[in-house]
């Protein structure tokens, strides 16, 4: 009898320890499950944080950490845009990522882009009238899509004063300009480090001094100078000839005119340089000038 009851002891004992294992291995297994979910949520939220443009993963995003920024140039027919890399000559990054010196070798940009035309929409893309062969990609999502410009492989130096111009297909039936719009309606770009992708500020277009039209402006007529009057010649006579008067001064036309020193509504800095040409210093934002160059005049306002 004391030989069953120890049988029987040990077997409890030994179905209580296989139940406990059990439960040791479903714990660990909801642990697993756990770090697991955990896991997932993560990606689900980082992917979350990358559905706005520029659509990645990246650190630095703030647009006063580019050394250089997109001037709006031309925009031809309505299919053509073209801008000019000027610098940024008051770079600034704080963070740990140091943008301003990554970005110095210049080997890839993005824009956002529509998804109102085909699947390739980019007729030609050219650097100072040069068509790029490799290196352009067009990606298109089913929400969004975005123009990758690759392989550019360049210093700062050699990307300063580059004109660089999109053409879209005929087949497009919208503007460049609307086309090339982020989530927010505006001209976007975002300058990228292909290795590490930490830095990618978005930056909007800055705006050349003749505002892009696809008629253009027709340039007004100088208006003619007065003809002064001829000046009396003296009678002969015995008694001497009298003075002659001086001759009156024009009076100033009261129509606009390149040379009044007025910059008037129809004048800019390439069609009358001479009454549009900006004062550095005068503590005025003049049409011809930004931040990038008279910050004195037109202080930066961050993003």
């Amino acid at each position: 009898m004391f030989k069953i009851k120890e049988k029987k002891f040990l077997f409890i004992i030994v179905v209580s320890k296989t139940n406990f294992m059990c439960i040791l291995r479903i714990n660990k297994m909801n642990r697993y499950i756990y770090q697991m979910l955990l896991l997932l949520l993560f990606l689900n939220v980082n992917s979350i944080l990358s559905i706005n443009f520029p659509y990645g993963k990246c650190y630095s995003r703030n647009c006063i950490s580019s050394p250089y920024f997109f001037q709006m140039d031309t925009v031809d027919d309505s299919k053509k845009l073209c801008w000019n890399v000027v610098a940024n000559n008051n770079c600034q990054d704080n963070t740990q990522y140091d943008c301003c010196n990554v970005l110095m070798n210049v080997d890839k940009f993005v824009l956002p882009a529509k998804l109102n035309c085909s699947m390739r929409p980019i007729s030609q893309v050219t650097f100072n009238s040069t068509v790029k062969r490799g290196g352009v990609y067009f990606d298109n999502y089913t929400d969004f899509a975005e123009l990758r410009i690759t392989a550019i492989r360049l210093n700062l130096q050699q990307f300063l004063n580059t004109k660089i111009c999109v053409t879209l297909k005929d087949s497009c039936n919208i503007s460049v300009l609307d086309f090339f719009t982020d989530d927010y309606g505006q001209n976007a770009y975002s300058p990228f480090n292909p290795d590490l992708h930490t830095c990618c500020p978005i930056c909007t277009f800055l705006q050349s001094n003749v505002v892009p039209s696809p008629v253009p402006s027709p340039v007004p007529s100088p208006v003619p100078s007065p003809v002064p009057s001829p000046v009396p010649s003296p009678v002969p006579s015995p008694v001497p000839s009298p003075v002659p008067s001086p001759v009156p001064s024009p009076v100033p036309s009261p129509f606009p005119y390149c040379g009044n020193h007025v910059c008037d509504f129809d004048e800019n800095l390439r069609n009358c340089p001479h009454d549009c040409n900006p004062v550095c210093g005068n503590g005025i934002c003049e049409i011809a000038e930004d931040f990038s160059r008279c910050l004195q005049d037109c202080p930066f306002i961050g993003m």
